[in-house]
C-alpha cells in the first residue's frame, strides 16, 4: 500500500481517506487570526448558513451539498478555530456559546468583506452595463422584502447601469438564470437548480383562502374541521408538486392549477376553489371582504423568499452589486 501524506506542524486531529489503495493523512492546521485565506471565509459562509437554516440537513438546498459534506466543512472549521461551534445529532442543531460568538464575529467579519469588494467597484468606477433582474409575481405587497427599494438604492449608486426587469412565475425563475435570459431574481423557488447560488431573504406567510359564494365563506370558522377542508375542491399552484407540500395538504383535492398567485386568486374568488395566497395578497390586493382565510393557525406556514444569482457571475461587478443592494435593504427591513 502507498502512502502519501500531507503534513502540518498542527497537532490538529488528522481527516483520512483511503481511495484506490492510497492512504492520504490530511492535517488541518488551527486559524491564524493574522492569515485569513479564501477557504476560512468559505467555511465561515457555510457555518453562517447552517445557523441561519437551523441545521446541517435545512442547509442542503441552499448551499447544494449534501449533508454529509456540509458536516465536514463544520468539522474542519472547529478544528481551524480549536474549538466546538454546534452540538448536531438526533437531539438536533444547537450553538456552543462559542459558537455563537463566532457567529457574531463572522456576521461582522463577512459583511466588511463584501462592503470592500463594493468599494473596490467604486475605485475603479466600474458601474456601467446592463443587468436583467428577475421578480416573482405578487411582490408589489410583500412587508418581509421591497423590490422598489432595491432598485431605489441600487439605481442611486449604478446610474450606468441599464436595468431590464421581468415578472416571471417561480419556476420559470431559476431556469431562465441558469439558461443566461437572466442575471439575477428575487422570489420563491420549489426546486433547487445546480451551479446556483441562493440567499434567503425573508419569508411569506400563506394561507388557505375561500372567495364569496364558496360553502365555507359564511361557515363559522370555529366550527370547520380539516377533514371538512378536505372533502371541497381545491387549486394548487403548478409549479409546485403534491409531494413537496407541507403534509397536511398532500391529501387535498386538487382539481385546479395556476401558475401564478393571480390565477389562483382568479380560482379563489370564482367561489369553486380553495387554494392557498400570499396573506399580504389577499389582504391587500383582495380585501378581507372578498376573502375568508380557512384554518390559518393549522394549515398556514411559511413560504421562503431568495435572491439567486449563476455561481460563476459573482465577480461581475454590476451583479455582486446588486446582491450587495439587496443585502443592505433586507437588513434595513429587519432592523
Amino acid at each position: 500500500m502507498r502512502y502519501t501524506k500531507v503534513l502540518t506542524k498542527s497537532r490538529a486531529c488528522e481527516n483520512i481517506k483511503l481511495s484506490n489503495s492510497t492512504l492520504t493523512v490530511i492535517k488541518v492546521s488551527p486559524m491564524n487570526p493574522h492569515h485569513l485565506q479564501y477557504a476560512d471565509l468559505r467555511l465561515l459562509r457555510v457555518f453562517m448558513t447552517v445557523c441561519r437554516c437551523g441545521g446541517l440537513a435545512a442547509a442542503q438546498d441552499e448551499l447544494n451539498i449534501s449533508t454529509s459534506t456540509i458536516s465536514v466543512h463544520v468539522s474542519n472549521l472547529e478544528k481551524r478555530l480549536g474549538m466546538r461551534l454546534c452540538h448536531r445529532g438526533r437531539g438536533g442543531f444547537v450553538l456552543t456559546e462559542e459558537g455563537r460568538t463566532v457567529l457574531d464575529a463572522s456576521e461582522r467579519l463577512l459583511s466588511h468583506v463584501d462592503d470592500f469588494a463594493v468599494q473596490l467597484l467604486d475605485i475603479h468606477g466600474d458601474k456601467g452595463g446592463e443587468l436583467t433582474v428577475g421578480v416573482i409575481d405578487n411582490s408589489l405587497t410583500n412587508p418581509g422584502f421591497s423590490v422598489d427599494d432595491v432598485i431605489r438604492r441600487y439605481r442611486a449608486q449604478y446610474t450606468g447601469v441599464t436595468l431590464s426587469i421581468h415578472v416571471q412565475p417561480p419556476d420559470q425563475l431559476a431556469n431562465a438564470i441558469a439558461e443566461g435570459e437572466l442575471d439575477v431574481a428575487l422570489g420563491f423557488f420549489p426546486r433547487k437548480v445546480a451551479n446556483l447560488s441562493y440567499e434567503r431573504l425573508a419569508s411569506t406567510r400563506m394561507e388557505l383562502y375561500c372567495g364569496p359564494g364558496h360553502p365555507l365563506f359564511d361557515a363559522d370558522q370555529n366550527a370547520i374541521t380539516l377533514e371538512e377542508v378536505a372533502l371541497h375542491d381545491h387549486a394548487q399552484r403548478g409549479y409546485v408538486p403534491v409531494s413537496g407540500m407541507p403534509k397536511p395538504h398532500q391529501s387535498f383535492r386538487y382539481v385546479a392549477r395556476a401558475f401564478n398567485i393571480e390565477g389562483l386568486a382568479h380560482l379563489v374568488l370564482s367561489g369553486a376553489y380553495l387554494a392557498f395566497l400570499p396573506v399580504h395578497y389577499a389582504e391587500n390586493l383582495l380585501g378581507t371582504d372578498s376573502v375568508r382565510s380557512i384554518l390559518p393557525n393549522t394549515l398556514g406556514y411559511e413560504s421562503r423568499y431568495d435572491i439567486a444569482w449563476r455561481r460563476s457571475d459573482i465577480s461581475y461587478p454590476v451583479l455582486a452589486g446588486f446582491i450587495q443592494t439587496v443585502r443592505e435593504s433586507v437588513a434595513k427591513k429587519g432592523a
